[in-house]
């Protein structure tokens, strides 16, 4: 059994990684050696598939899972979907009689790989939970009772630290996006499987102009365009290009993937997010920070807007119902106070608070 300071070294781990997410890897490996797992790893399993949240490099044989797709041929992981919250369950539990001999994936992958056991509990009830797993080497055998009993041991602190990573990264990147909206940029968010989970409101007119679902994920007509989001996608490797979203009524957009490069971002649901400027509108600027920037009146910051998105003084008018020689008197305010001398100028100050 383990000795009760390693437990204790473990707990104090997950404590300090529940607001702390670049700690968790030391505290998932402080767990494994105190509950005596090969392997110790956190998971994210839905119908689409198993994500490995934890260890984020676990050498060959997270490797070899992902890219045999042994998840399809995984019964404990299909079967675990359907395990109740936070009971620890093993393999042999979930198991037909005698599955474990006829599975390919025990015969093969398990006994290759060396983790024929595992022992793992489910956190939360949601469609794609997560899951703390103890995965066990053929000379350690199946989890005996007192192995149970260190996994309970060290449960309630795992998934009291689990959930609260999990809602101080969602807390976080809706901040990102209600920043991103305040401040009248067009941005979409992504999860890590490509599937739209937000958008800024300048970013819902393009995102169902621009943008199709296909098999849930999020793409585009151009497949240079769907590459670089499956880029932003990835972890590691080359940053994603900006490309250009091409439309048939005006220029199209430029579409921007970035990546959410933060390591510590484990439990986030955001995988990446997709910055899109519209070149068939000039960017609009917001008419309360002009008008507090530069003490307009609200006439003055309605007038600068309009010139600031391309109309002349006659078309301000006549859509106003005014006299040009009004507009003129009103503009000419602007200028003074704004500091400059021509629409031009006045257009390219504009173009700051877009």
């Amino acid at each position: 059994m383990a000795a009760p300071r390693a437990l204790c070294s473990a707990v104090g781990h997950l404590e300090r990684a529940a607001l702390e997410p670049s700690h968790w890897p030391t505290a998932l490996s402080a767990m494994g050696e105190a509950l005596g797992a090969r392997i110790f790893a956190l998971l994210r399993l839905g119908e689409a598939g198993a994500e490995v949240l934890l260890p984020t490099h676990a050498g060959e044989h997270i490797e070899a899972y992902a890219q045999g797709d042994w998840f399809q041929r995984d019964p404990r992981g299909r079967r675990a979907l359907s395990m109740r919250p936070d009971r620890i369950t093993n393999d042999d539990e979930i198991l037909a009689e005698g599955e474990r001999e006829t599975s390919d994936f025990y015969r093969d992958f398990a006994a290759r790989q060396d983790v024929p056991y595992v022992a793992s509990w489910r956190v939360g009830a949601s469609q794609s939970p997560l899951f703390f797993s103890a995965m066990r080497a053929a000379n350690a055998g199946p989890a005996t009772f007192a192995d149970r009993r260190r996994l309970a041991s060290i449960r309630a602190h795992a998934n009291a630290a689990a959930v609260l990573s999990s809602h101080l990264e969602k807390a976080r990147f809706n901040g990102v996006l209600d920043g991103f909206d305040a401040a009248g940029k067009a941005v979409i968010a992504l999860d890590r499987h490509g599937r739209a989970i937000g958008a800024t409101a300048r970013a819902l007119p393009l995102l169902h102009q621009h943008f199709v679902e296909t098999q849930g994920r999020l793409s585009t007509t151009d497949a240079f365009g769907d590459a670089q989001i499956r880029r932003a996608l990835e972890r590691g490797g080359e940053p994603a290009k900006a490309f250009l979203l091409p439309s048939t009524t005006g220029r199209g957009a430029v579409c921007t993937p970035i990546r959410n490069v933060s390591e510590s971002a484990i439990f986030a649901d955001v995988g990446a997010l997709l910055h899109l400027a519209d070149l068939s509108q000039a960017p609009a600027p917001d008419l309360a920070m002009l008008a507090v920037a530069f003490d307009l009146t609200p006439a003055e910051a309605e007038i600068a807007g309009l010139i600031g998105a391309g109309q002349s003084v006659e078309e301000i008018a006549r859509d106003r119902g005014g006299a040009v020689a009004t507009v003129r008197t009103i503009l000419a305010s602007v200028f003074r106070k704004t500091g400059v001398h021509r629409q031009g100028e006045l257009v390219h100050l504009l173009s700051r608070l877009g």
